[in-house]
């Protein structure tokens, strides 16, 4: 389906086996054999052994506390991060507002506490929508609403 006004991505899953519990690992994307996406992330944390995680909410505001409070999340390198809800604050669930507000927060190429920080691609990210994730249902009013289902951050 085309959203009109919206530029097209794309969503990528991928089972991954043979991870060592709580280990770093490196990874890539490819798109026809060729390398369009590196990164490095950590495996879930063995069932025998403590956690630690980070839970935060009312987060995208694309603001200079969020991205403070991202860093520091980053530092504290967590197992995993869950997000309450409302990753998109003050707006009505757009991808338009993602792309603004929350995918270059948590998902930077490199941590900074002044522009965001790769932790979408380098730990488990859970999150649960909001009422500002879904404030806006009416697709013939905004074709690009509902967005937390279609962008892969509530799966």
């Amino acid at each position: 389906m085309t959203i009109k006004a919206v530029e097209p991505h794309r969503i990528c899953t991928a089972t991954l086996t043979g991870l060592t519990p709580g280990n770093e690992f490196d990874y890539e994307l490819l798109k026809a054999d060729r390398i369009v996406f590196t990164a490095r992330g950590k495996a879930r944390a063995p069932t025998d052994r403590p956690y630690r995680f980070v839970v935060f909410g009312d987060c995208g505001t694309n603001t200079p506390n969020q991205r403070a409070v991202a860093y520091q999340t980053y530092r504290l390198a967590p197992d995993f991060v869950f997000i309450t809800g409302d990753m998109i604050q003050y707006g009505s669930g757009r991808i338009s507002e993602y792309r603004t507000l929350y995918f270059p927060i948590y998902n930077a190429e490199a941590p900074s506490a002044t522009s965001g920080v790769p932790l979408l691609r380098s730990r488990l990210f859970f999150s649960t929508p909001g009422n500002h994730d879904l404030g806006l249902s009416d697709l013939r009013k905004a074709s690009d609403a509902l967005a937390t289902s279609s962008t892969g951050t509530c799966r």
